[in-house]
């Protein structure tokens, strides 16, 4: 944002300002402090920093702790979708097509998991167990998980991709918003870009 330093009482921008609005002075401008840009973290870069972390120092407390989990990481992502049931959980994302989207290629980093552990897929049937999936290669998923290998603690495990219990996964959809910037172009020949 650039602000004139020569205005009138009414905040007008100074007669160069309006003739030549690409090419400012020196004296006629003056830059106003930008906060910085929060970085948003990555959902599985939230998960791996609770590893190891257990379920009281986490703050959980439902009996399903791997939907409550991953609840807490996709809130502190920015997604608002919560619960303390798988089945909620992934009813809720999927409904939510604006920040949630059911991906048709194989699963990736920051892709919530799903899994259903007698591989039926019956629609009377819950869901067992969510994680955030937080590396894939050629025949493994690995995610990050609560109530897992162990009740207590959040760990990293894998499973085969093509495994049966594998029922789901949902993709975070990130804005990846244009911000608007004005290039300003001085008399010596420099420029600043202001947000």
């Amino acid at each position: 944002m650039v602000v004139c330093g020569n205005y009138d009482e009414k905040d007008i921008l100074c007669r160069d300002c309006i003739t030549n609005r690409v090419q400012l002075h020196n004296a006629c401008f003056k830059e106003i402090p930008q906060p910085e840009e929060e970085k948003t973290m990555e959902l599985y870069e939230i998960a791996e920093q609770y590893l190891g972390k257990t379920r009281a120092e986490l703050g959980l407390q439902c009996e399903e702790t791997c939907a409550e989990f991953v609840s807490k990481c996709s809130k502190e992502a920015g997604f608002k979708q919560s619960s303390v049931s798988c089945n909620v959980l992934f009813k809720r994302m999927k409904e939510d097509t604006v920040h949630w989207d059911e991906p048709e290629d194989w699963m990736k980093k920051n892709d919530v998991i799903f899994f259903e552990w007698d591989g039926t897929f019956k629609d009377d049937l819950p869901l067992d167990h969510v994680g955030i999936v937080c590396d894939v290669d050629e025949a493994d998923v690995y995610y990050i998980n609560i109530n897992g290998d162990d009740h207590d603690k959040v760990t990293k495990q894998h499973m085969r991709k093509m495994s049966k219990q594998i029922a789901y996964w949902l993709r975070p959809r990130y804005d990846n918003k244009e911000i608007d910037r004005i290039v300003v172009y001085l008399k010596d020949g420099t420029s600043r870009t202001f947000i």
